[in-house]
């Protein structure tokens, strides 16, 4: 097959480069990407963190007073304490990757400073970008870093399922071995 005609991973990392401008960028991406049940999951709270960032961010450029953006906050941690209980509660493959701790600290990390946020509005701190830009990078970080994980898990599901297809190519082909063995020694027997 060439090159041209290879129809991309949507996971391959080149295929991510720039490909995102936006969190429902990102959504619509992770609600398409995904091939077994976990992933879903785990895309599925990805998706709602992300939809929520996204409509905080607006909230916070367009420079809202802390009683229209705590509700939102409140609601942002909240999905995230979700989220991170089942990061925590992903299966054994997902936890031995090696990207599984930098993406749990992330998300403890946003998860601690959506407090700070709470009790002290990014608008009282100092209205303005700079708390935009803050608060998207931050959550851009963790979303990246979760992406991450979902693309190593997609790269261990399918190296597993080709190694389970090689054992069982290989299984057929020794059992088809042990076939015309068995055939010839009862032909060699004139049985």
């Amino acid at each position: 097959m060439s090159r041209e005609q290879r129809q991309p991973n949507p996971l391959e990392a080149s295929s991510l480069h720039g490909a995102f401008h936006s969190f429902s960028q990102l959504s619509e991406f992770l609600r398409s990407a995904m091939a077994d049940e976990t992933s879903r999951e785990f895309s599925d709270s990805m998706e709602a963190l992300s939809i929520r960032i996204e409509t905080l961010s607006a909230d916070i450029r367009c420079e809202a007073p802390h009683d229209v953006l705590a509700p939102l906050l409140l609601d942002l941690l909240e999905a995230l304490r979700a989220h991170r209980a089942l990061v925590v509660n992903l299966p054994t493959g997902w936890r031995e990757l090696y990207e599984y701790g930098p993406y749990l600290t992330a998300v403890n990390h946003f998860r601690v400073l959506l407090g700070h946020w709470i009790t002290d509005p990014l608008q009282e701190r100092a209205p303005g970008l700079p708390q935009v830009l803050e608060f998207e990078r931050i959550a851009w970080r963790m979303l990246g870093e979760g992406l991450m994980l979902l693309d190593l898990a997609d790269q261990a599901r399918r190296q597993q399922e080709r190694r389970d297809e090689q054992a069982s190519e290989l299984s057929a082909l020794e059992q088809k071995r042990l076939d015309g063995a068995a055939g010839w020694w009862r032909r060699w027997r004139g049985s």
